[in-house]
């Protein structure tokens, strides 16, 4: 089930996905196709770090279900763990748009470098992904990534400029 500001969707018991737009011009179905406009205005700044920080254990989750352990046990997810219990502080960028997967698709993907500190996790579902990005602790993140605005919103999820 996603409740969103605009729209309200959920699966039905035969699985179908039942869209409940709160006025017709947020979605639209064309065909198989379903474009909606969501909005999270209901949902502010700290429901969002809570979601960010959800979707970094989400991702320490599937590293673990995928590489084992001894890969999520290294000391270069500490970070990770210290943002999901609020051990410490953990600057992370975050947001929401538009998923380029089918609406009843559910993806959830996780990018970690061996070269860099961090992590990136995003999940598509009903047509929208979160994603959230951390690059590591305040000292070992860079100034740029810092200094940048950490909730975002975007339309074109599939161009990689809208995760910088």
């Amino acid at each position: 089930m996603v409740k969103a500001s605009t729209l309200n969707m959920h699966r039905t018991a035969d699985g179908s996905l039942r869209v409940e737009p709160n006025h017709p011009r947020h979605a639209a179905i064309d065909d198989d196709l379903l474009t909606a406009q969501v909005k999270w205005t209901n949902i502010g700044p700290s429901q969002r770090k809570v979601t960010a920080r959800a979707l970094m254990k989400v991702g320490l989750g599937l590293l673990w279900l995928a590489k084992g352990p001894h890969e999520t046990f290294q000391s270069r997810y500490d970070h990770v763990r210290d943002a999901v219990l609020r051990r410490a502080p953990v600057p992370l960028k975050h947001g929401f748009g538009n998923s380029t997967f089918p609406n009843h698709a559910l993806v959830v993907q996780v990018i970690s470098d061996r070269l860099q500190t961090g992590l990136l996790v995003s999940l598509h579902y009903f047509g929208t992904e979160l994603w959230a990005q951390s690059l590591g602790y305040e000292f070992e993140a860079s100034a740029e990534f810092i200094a940048e605005d950490v909730d975002h919103q975007y339309v074109d999820s599939g161009n990689e400029e809208s995760h910088k």
